[in-house]
């Protein structure tokens, strides 16, 4: 096939222009679907920035995310003729560059939107939902319970740590912690995620609907911290005077169907899930070495916790970080994954209204979206339908 740089921008314009044929689309979108770099790459973000240029003046689209907000898959709908007639069918998934993936979901879902009778009704005009943002609760060794949401950055009284500035969480600083030494607990309510810097100087981020308890002085043998919930840690090497290593312990606790865990690490950053509504305990590293209930994990693995099994397989490191580097990003997830992790973020009730669907979703969208967005990504796959009422969606088919 011919996949010079002339001819795909050719095919490309000619698409903008809604001029292109069948067998032209075709091509195009198994162009943005191949994996390989180089030349392409450039002529994709060349095409992405034309796109962005364009779309305004082109009436009768159906409204598009704006830029990176949503990732499509390479395969999902199918270019022959018959498919016009079903609309955008498969699912989002990721492909192997964000700007490919946006063009393609110009160049696929519109494509075969525009032909389908899709009712363009406000269905989310209840859903005025806005995303999270950062904010925790911190309870000293006293049982004082300290809002942080609204501190301004300075000393927080009597804890031994530092509010930084805004978006960048709390810091204990290690000369004073040892003088007010004992457990504290940092919590996020759903809707909420925070940056923590331990004493010895270990970055913890912190997702929505999570708990870590820690002592504020870590100049004992070893450094242990219990966790409930989800949080990503980048964990600084520590040594004890005699010049042995200070391990650092992530403890979570037992859990219905599922055994406690510890997780034992040097330098290193990795990634844990244990909330109680999911199934499994996962737990990936992303550098360094980490050993889990005493299995040893190579950097791109992850341990995952069923009952007293633990497993151990490859790591998909761009959904391990997703949530903290702002976005949602599904991976074959069935609807109910995907909404115990929209409800977390939004903090909303979810419940389901009739058979649920097996199918599997794929994609990725920014978390900054408020929740109609979210929705309406997930229903133009025309597998599930939503409905909001106040703080609670209803799932349907």
């Amino acid at each position: 096939m011919n996949y010079s740089p002339e001819h795909i921008r050719s095919i490309y314009r000619k698409y903008l222009h809604n001029t292109c044929t069948e067998e032209e689309l075709s091509l195009l979108v198994q162009f943005l679907g191949k994996e390989e770099a180089g030349w392409q790459e450039a002529l994709i973000m060349e095409m992405f920035d034309e796109t962005w240029d364009s779309l305004p003046s082109q009436p009768g689209r159906y409204p598009l995310p704006e830029p990176r907000a949503a990732i499509p898959q390479t395969g999902a709908p199918s270019t022959g003729p018959s498919a016009a007639g079903n609309g955008l069918h498969a699912i989002l998934s990721w492909v192997w560059g964000a700007a490919a993936a946006i063009l393609l979901l110009v160049v696929t879902g519109l494509y075969w939107l525009q032909r389908a009778t899709v009712p363009k009704t406000a269905v989310h005009a209840a859903a005025t939902i806005e995303p999270g943002k950062s904010g925790a609760l911190l309870t000293l060794a006293d049982g004082s319970v300290i809002p942080l949401d609204s501190l301004q950055a300075g000393a927080v009284a009597g804890s031994g740590a530092r509010m930084l500035a805004p978006g960048q969480g709390l810091a204990y600083e290690y000369d004073t912690t040892a003088a007010i030494a004992g457990m504290h607990t940092l919590t996020t309510p759903r809707g909420r995620t925070f940056r923590l810097q331990l004493p010895d100087g270990t970055q913890v981020w912190l997702n929505a609907d999570s708990k870590l308890r820690y002592p504020t002085d870590f100049r004992c043998a070893k450094r242990e911290v219990e966790l409930e919930g989800e949080a990503y840690f980048e964990v600084v090497k520590s040594t004890l005077p005699g010049g042995e290593r200070r391990p650092f312990i992530v403890s979570t606790p037992a859990m219905p169907g599922r055994m406690a865990q510890t997780a034992e690490v040097l330098g290193t950053r990795f990634c844990i899930q244990a909330y109680a509504d999911e199934n499994a305990n996962t737990t990936a590293l992303l550098e360094g070495s980490i050993r889990v209930n005493g299995r040893l994990l190579a950097p791109g693995q992850q341990a995952l916790l069923q009952g007293d099994a633990l497993t151990v397989s490859p790591a998909d490191t761009g959904s391990v970080l997703s949530w903290k580097n702002g976005y949602f990003r599904f991976n074959n997830e069935n609807i109910r994954s995907v909404m115990r992790k929209i409800a977390r973020w939004y903090d909303v009730e979810v419940a389901f209204a009739g058979p649920v669907t097996t199918e599997e979703f794929s994609g990725t969208i920014s978390r900054d979206r408020d929740i109609g967005d979210v929705l309406q990504l997930l229903e133009s796959t025309r597998i599930i339908h939503s409905k909001t009422e106040g703080r609670k969606v209803i799932i349907s088919q």
